[in-house]
């Protein structure tokens, strides 16, 4: 019997990759509240933390349960999240505004909306980059972002995981949304 890991996206603003990477880190210590703590700030972990939570808002679709999966994983990071980070997710959401979604001055930097990373059998990690979810050029943005995320999904997973996931469900519905 063939067992499929249903992937699942987990968003990541651009410059906590270039922190992480800059202090000799792996990509993939992000997904480990633990290791993300050696390398990034509580606000840093709350900006993430505040984009997986609030994707509904930002990308069209919810996904705040892979970010809980993701950090609840190792022993005591559950606790780390509660006390640390969740309580800070309300104060970093202007953080988010003005660095990721009001910031269309550094499109010549990063002249693409996103970037997937496979970083692990579960998650793809999908980088924002500044100004491109802002309101000019949202809708646009987030129909290609689940084209992409449903595209890799296919091509993973296969159509019968792909056609169950709820972010087919959100195409779906823009499709119909947008012939209507």
């Amino acid at each position: 019997m063939l067992v499929q890991h249903q992937r699942n996206p987990f968003f990541v603003p651009y410059w906590v990759i270039d922190t992480v990477t800059r202090q000799g880190g792996k990509i993939s210590d992000i997904l480990e509240l633990s290791k993300a703590r050696e390398h990034l700030s509580g606000e840093d972990l709350a900006c993430i933390a505040a984009l997986n939570k609030n994707a509904k808002q930002y990308f069209g679709f919810d996904n705040e349960q892979t970010l809980l999966s993701a950090w609840q994983y190792a022993q005591g990071d559950w606790e780390t999240f509660r006390n640390h980070v969740e309580p800070m997710i309300a104060m970093v959401s202007r953080t988010l505004e003005v660095r990721l979604f009001d910031d269309p001055e550094l499109f010549d930097k990063y002249p693409e909306p996103f970037s997937v990373k496979e970083v692990s059998s579960e998650i793809l990690l999908v980088v924002i980059y500044p100004g491109h979810f802002a309101q000019v050029n949202a809708a646009k943005n987030k129909g290609l972002l689940v084209r992409e995320l449903l595209k890799l999904f296919y091509a993973y997973d296969g159509f019968g995981a792909v056609s169950s996931n709820r972010l087919f469900d959100t195409y779906i519905c823009n499709l119909a949304g947008s012939i209507g």
